[in-house]
């Protein structure tokens, strides 16, 4: 995902608005989504438990790809 906006992010949940891209070549960061609602996705991230909130952040669902979360998505598979 593109962090560039989310330096300064401690509460709330981040939309389309916030100002990151959604391009892959914008892409700089990786996060684990553990969780989401109807209304967003729930992320953990690696800045550590002061960070955010608590360490996690939201992203609103169905924005348009907001900060590319779902750019370069993998996710595991039991062969």
């Amino acid at each position: 995902m593109d962090s560039s906006k989310l330096k300064f992010y401690d509460i709330g949940v981040i939309t389309k608005e916030s100002g990151c891209k959604n391009e892959r070549r914008y892409l700089n960061h990786a996060v684990v989504v553990v969780g989401y609602t109807e209304d967003y996705w729930v992320l953990k991230n690696s800045w550590g438990k002061y960070w955010g909130e608590n360490g996690y952040l939201r992203i609103k669902r169905n924005d348009g790809n907001t900060c590319g979360v779902a750019t370069a998505a993998t996710y595991p598979t039991l062969d």
